[in-house]
């Protein structure tokens, strides 16, 4: 998809996450991974990356980043400041490790009109609104798909 910029057809990124999430254990890819992806869409031979999708591309790549807190290290993408851990957000030992952005829906929303937290907060957002979850709705604008 990468090489050839169907990611960007119809629905075959989305489609392909939905059957990644559905049929198989995996959840994101490495940093690595991610740079050879954008590697790949920039050298394609199929030539479908114009100047104005470079960005965009960060947002496919970077969205699907598990070690999220290795994304500082790299010079990926432009955009990859949005996705990146900082300084003081690193994953301790033995926990839960929030999962890569594409797969992370759960309601985040704490500022109900009535001062309370959603009464979908921590479930995933499609009992919601996906605006409930800032990184997944900033994300899903991005990609554009």
């Amino acid at each position: 998809m990468f090489d050839t910029g169907s990611l960007r057809e119809d629905n075959n990124f989305l489609d392909w996450l939905h059957w990644l999430e559905t049929k198989t254990i995996y959840r994101g890819i490495s940093t690595k991974q991610a740079i050879e992806l954008i590697s790949l869409a920039m050298n394609s031979k199929n030539q479908w990356v114009k100047e104005d999708l470079k960005w965009r591309i960060g947002h496919f790549a970077c969205g699907l980043i598990i070690d999220w807190w290795n994304i500082d290290k790299f010079k990926i993408n432009q955009v990859q400041c949005y996705y990146g851990a900082g300084t003081n957000d690193l994953p301790i030992v033995n926990t839960n490790i929030r999962p890569a952005a594409f797969f992370c829906r759960k309601c985040n929303h704490t500022k109900m009109p009535s001062g309370k937290k959603c009464v979908n907060y921590g479930n995933d957002i499609k009992n919601c609104n996906m605006s409930h979850n800032n990184l997944f709705a900033f994300l899903m604008r991005n990609i554009n798909v």
